[in-house]
């Protein structure tokens, strides 16, 4: 990096007031420092396959722990697609699903706000059922957790 490609954190912060963004070269600054980084990791191949060994697990373990968050009630498919958006650094199939499940998200969200609200509120309504059955047959295979105070459960028929 020279000099004059980034801002010293220094002045960034006297250049910018509240409320203001730092300065888009600073950014620039940092991917560039990134790219640089990474590309010398890419130069030795021991390093650069392990590297990707890294990442490969790293997404991959987050994509299982999103899977497994699917049927309970929390962010699954956010932690699926974090998951995903690592593993499109540095896979091309990766980035390949990732561009096509934006794209399906983004289609959903397009169909779902052109329905009246009788149909947004009947899939909510859906969900909400979906999800309080998983839920249900959860506490029946696994029991009440035993932190949870016995007043505070009510008498819900099979648990």
């Amino acid at each position: 990096m020279t000099p004059s490609t980034t801002t010293p954190p220094s002045q960034v912060a006297a250049s910018t007031t509240h409320g203001e963004q730092p300065a888009p070269n600073v950014r620039r600054g940092l991917v560039h420092s990134f790219r640089g980084w990474r590309e010398g990791i890419r130069s030795r191949p021991h390093h650069d396959r392990a590297y990707k060994i890294a990442v490969g697990l790293i997404g991959a373990a987050i994509v299982v722990a999103g899977v497994v968050l699917l049927p309970l009630p929390g962010p699954g498919w956010v932690v699926i697609f974090v998951g995903l958006a690592v593993l499109a650094s540095e896979f091309a199939w990766a980035k390949r699903l990732e561009r096509f499940t934006r794209q399906q998200v983004r289609s959903w969200n397009e169909w779902l706000l052109a329905q009246r609200l009788a149909v947004r509120l009947a899939l909510w309504t859906v969900t909400a059922i979906v999800v309080a059955a998983i839920l249900y047959g959860m506490l029946v295979v696994m029991g009440i957790p035993s932190w949870v105070p016995s007043w505070l459960v009510p008498p819900i028929p099979g648990l």
